[in-house]
This record gives C-alpha cells, sequence and structure tokens, in this order.
C-alpha cells in the first residue's frame, strides 16, 4: 500500500461524478486542487488505435527482412500515419527535436572533416601514445578522458562524433 506523507501530490483520473461530488465541499484537508482536465471525455477512435500498432509493426518486421534501413521505413511510416490522419504535423514537429537534430548532422560532417583533413588520425595516435603505458585500461582510460574533456568544450553529440572514428 501506498502512505501518502505531507507535500506528496497525487494524481487521479476519475470519472466526471468525482468532480461534482467534491467541488462543492468546502476545503476539509482532503483535497487541495480539484480540476477537470478536457470539456469531454475522449473516445477512442478504433480504427486509428489499430492502424497505428500495426504501421508500427509493419516498419519493424520489414527492418527485420532487411527490405531498406530503419530511417527510411520511419519516414514512410511517419508520412503514412499523417495520410491516414492518425497524426497532425504539428504533433510530428512537436516530436522532432530540431536543435539536437541538427547538432547531431553537423556533428558527423565535422567528424568527416577532422577525419579528411587527418587531425582525427593525429589525435588517436597521441592519444595512444600517451596511455598505451597503461595497457588496454590506460587507453579506455584516455578515451574516457578525452570524451569528458571535448564534451566540456562541444556538444555530446559532436564529441562522440569526433572520437568514434
Amino acid at each position: 500500500d501506498l502512505i501518502l506523507k505531507g507535500g506528496d501530490v497525487l494524481l487521479m483520473v476519475t470519472k466526471p461524478s468525482f468532480l461534482e461530488r467534491h467541488v462543492s465541499h468546502q476545503w476539509t484537508g482532503d483535497f487541495c486542487m480539484i480540476t477537470q482536465v478536457g470539456a469531454k471525455p475522449m473516445k477512442p477512435n478504433w480504427a486509428k488505435l489499430v492502424l497505428a500498432p500495426m504501421a508500427a509493426a509493419c516498419m519493424i518486421i520489414l527492418n527485420i527482412l532487411k527490405v531498406t534501413n530503419l530511417l527510411t521505413l520511419a519516414l514512410i511510416t511517419a508520412f503514412f500515419l499523417l495520410a491516414c490522419k492518425c497524426l497532425t504535423w504539428a504533433q510530428i514537429k512537436a516530436a522532432l527535436n530540431m536543435p539536437v537534430l541538427v547538432t547531431i548532422a553537423a556533428s558527423f560532417a565535422m567528424a568527416d572533416a577532422l577525419e579528411g583533413t587527418g587531425v582525427a588520425n593525429e589525435l588517436a595516435s597521441n592519444l595512444m601514445t600517451i596511455t598505451s603505458w597503461a595497457g588496454d585500461w590506460g587507453i579506455l582510460y584516455g578515451v574516457y578522458l578525452s570524451t569528458a574533456l571535448l564534451t566540456a568544450l562541444l556538444s555530446n553529440a559532436a564529441a562522440a562524433a569526433i572520437l568514434v572514428p
């Protein structure tokens, strides 16, 4: 059983009758705030409730069968769900964190540039020279420390993209 203490917050999803019974009572110490969320209860759209999981399952199955890569399948599934009105464009935009996606894409470009110019190779050889005396654990610690230092200066995605190659 759950024991509530002072300062705990309890969120309850109830029927409208609960609101009718308790909102008219004066403050009794039992409830601090009772509000209704939404004007009326949502009625499920059974076609969408079946279609969305089936689309996701098809995406996973096609990826397992190596029909195409997961990104392509995810985009096809998203556009399919948009066309079937299971999703709205606003929901899709809200689900995408564009600053993070742009940072990751730029990090891969930076990693390619560092590898192409030889900077990544130079960093790797210097890291191996500095940490090789401690064996495998020293190299692992060196990679960890380098990642921590790069993360202090760059984003997590940029640091990972630089150190992965």
